[in-house]
């Protein structure tokens, strides 16, 4: 759907996205829409209303350019900042990013780490026991040039 969306530089209605798709009245439509739905909570697909006092969206729609995925939160950038910093001084861990961050949401930090570490921007350098139990682990940016680019913007 954001594919073709994307390459529209006029409106369309949602019987041209379905009939662009092939996708056939039904379930497959109930499916579209309700995505539609989300697109529009987001803010990258725009309902094109009459005019303003217009309460109720026309069927026409128009993919907005400008939008992009969030993440420009404010503690999301101050996580991205101290993991980058850190990793110029060496490994770090959950713990030091907390405390360089100032935050005490630690779960949302581990998070934020293990999408990171999926998605290959982070590395798993080393893991040490501790008495407790549990395992402490260290994580290295892998290239932060490029985690600069694509996580920071």
């Amino acid at each position: 759907m954001r594919a073709w969306m994307c390459g529209r530089t006029y409106k369309f209605t949602m019987a041209h996205l379905c009939e662009a798709l092939v996708i056939k009245p039904g379930a497959e439509h109930d499916r579209v829409y309700k995505a539609m739905q989300d697109f529009i909570q987001r803010g990258e697909v725009v309902p094109l209303r009459a005019d303003g006092r217009c309460k109720v969206p026309l069927p026409w729609f128009a993919y907005n350019p400008t939008w992009h995925r969030m993440n420009k939160g404010v503690l999301n950038q101050r996580i991205y900042k101290a993991m980058r910093i850190l990793s110029f001084h060496g490994p770090f861990t959950v713990a030091d990013v907390l405390r360089a961050t100032g935050s005490d949401d630690r779960n949302y930090i581990d998070k934020v780490t293990r999408r990171l570490a999926k998605q290959g921007h982070l590395r798993l350098v080393a893991t040490t026991q501790l008495s407790s139990g549990g395992r402490l682990k260290y994580y290295r940016v892998i290239d932060t040039d490029r985690f600069l680019l694509e996580v920071m913007r």
